[in-house]
């Protein structure tokens, strides 16, 4: 699996549990809890894209870093 759909279905499923986790405690303090099922793809979409986003992010800085130890010349001092 590549980093991309790694990240996508890892933001995603965080943002699924994330739900039901808040959810659950609205329950417990005397609340409701619904969704259906566009609501959870829906969800899922936008966490996967949230994911692809900090993975960007996550490579963009990743790339910044090595390119500065690169061009270093003047040592550790």
């Amino acid at each position: 699996m590549s980093d991309k759909a790694a990240a996508f279905l890892k933001g995603g499923g965080g943002c699924l549990i994330g739900f039901i986790v808040f959810g659950l405690f609205c329950v417990l303090i005397g609340g409701s809890m619904h969704i259906d099922a566009g609501g959870a793809i829906c969800l899922f979409v936008c966490g996967g894209l949230i994911g692809l986003l900090v993975l960007f992010i996550y490579n963009k800085g990743k790339g910044d870093a090595s390119d500065t130890d690169q061009n270093d010349s003047r040592g550790p001092y």
